[in-house]
């Protein structure tokens, strides 16, 4: 399976439908057959203190179907994220 990195600024153009990035990564993502999302404690954070201020955004993301999405959770140890690409 590949594995790609998914950063805040990913997670955000993802449920936020008037970021101009929206687009562009609502089609990226609908391909995702076979592909690992992967991402960090800090991204998670940063993409949830973005979402507490933005409640409409939480509700959006919660009831979307990117929670079908393959998803790795965050490691404890905080090793560099290698996506396919950078091995």
């Amino acid at each position: 399976m590949k594995r790609v990195f998914a950063d805040t600024f990913y997670w955000i153009a993802l449920i936020n439908k008037s970021d101009s990035w929206y687009q562009c990564v609502k089609s990226y993502s609908v391909n995702l057959e076979n592909i690992e999302i992967i991402t960090t404690e800090e991204v998670l954070r940063d993409f949830s203190s973005c979402l507490k201020i933005k409640s409409q955004l939480m509700y959006e993301f919660m009831n979307s179907d990117i929670a079908d999405t393959t998803i790795s959770p965050p490691s404890k140890t905080h090793p560099t994220p290698q996506t396919d690409e950078q091995v």
